[in-house]
């Protein structure tokens, strides 16, 4: 995949992850002071991991039923990247890390999981937040 394929992928992702997280939560499970809370990181990473293997749309549905507030953790990260954008070196690295011949091995929301997982992870963008 080339970098402009993981700008598109991810915001495409982004996109439909963004449409069932809104769905779901419109039915909480946990009290809504939880889910109005700054976001965790480590609840973020968590569930970036979860949704790499969710093979897809229903078993993410499944999940951010199951943990809505890791879902949101890792929901409000994902809005910050998209209105900042993912940086050049880090859309290259991300190609790079999904070459072509891993391309039909990708799960629905496997970039929007990783670039969001790297850039959490590294704290090049969100500091120590």
């Amino acid at each position: 995949m080339t970098p402009e394929e993981i700008f598109e992928s991810f915001h495409r992702q982004a996109e439909e992850f963004s449409e069932i997280v809104v769905s779901e939560v419109q039915k909480p499970s946990v009290p809504w002071s939880a889910l109005c809370a700054p976001p965790k990181r480590t609840d973020a990473i968590a569930f970036a991991d979860e949704l790499m293997i969710c093979p897809d749309a229903n078993q993410v549905r499944e999940r951010v039923r199951r943990d809505q507030k890791k879902a949101l953790a890792f929901y409000k990260y994902v809005g910050r990247i998209s209105e900042i954008d993912i940086p050049n070196g880090i859309a290259t690295k991300v190609s790079r890390a999904f070459s072509a011949n891993r391309a039909g091995e990708l799960t629905q929301f496997c970039i929007l999981a990783f670039v969001t997982k790297f850039l959490v992870e590294s704290k090049s963008i969100f500091g120590s937040d």
